[in-house]
Order: C-alpha cells, then sequence, then structure tokens
C-alpha cells in the first residue's frame, strides 16, 4: 500500500513537468482584441490524461501544479495563476 502511493506521487510531479512543459514550450500565443493575450496548447489534455490514468485527486493536481506554474513563469499569464489552478483541480 505505502508503495503504491509513492508511485501515485511521483507520478503526479511528472504529469506536472509534463502539463509545464507542454503548456511553456509547445503553445502558440494569441493576442485578442482589448489586449488580453491567450494561448492554444495541449496542457489541459496532459491534465486530463493524468486524471484518467492517476485518479481525479493526483491527475488533477499534477496538471493543475504544471500549468499553474506556467502562468507563474510567464509574465502575461501571472495574474490567470489561481484561476488556471483552480479551474484545473476541478477537472
Amino acid at each position: 500500500m505505502k508503495n503504491e502511493k509513492l508511485l501515485k506521487l511521483v507520478l503526479t510531479g511528472v504529469f506536472a513537468a509534463l502539463s509545464y512543459v507542454v503548456f511553456t514550450f509547445l503553445q502558440i500565443k494569441l493576442t485578442l482584441p482589448g489586449g488580453d493575450a491567450t494561448s492554444i496548447h495541449l496542457g489541459n489534455a496532459i491534465c486530463v490524461l493524468g486524471a484518467l490514468l492517476l485518479g481525479g485527486l493526483y491527475g488533477g493536481l499534477g496538471g493543475a501544479l504544471g500549468m499553474t506554474a506556467g502562468d507563474l513563469f510567464d509574465p502575461v499569464y501571472v495574474v490567470y495563476a489561481p484561476k488556471t489552478f483552480i479551474s484545473s483541480v476541478s477537472d
């Protein structure tokens, strides 16, 4: 039982790293009218894949941590970090 929890925790970190990399380096940034910005990326797909493979709690947490870190390190999206975390955990 202990090893299973450790494995899920490690895989949560792997999915956090994957979602961060996909969000940060494999995105297409778009500027919207009015000065807002958005991007097209597959970070959400990594979050959902993690939830399917690890279960909702661990997979959602991994994706949420990775995409929130991506938001925090990008000055364009830093204000959206709390929203990203909350919406990703609830996926």
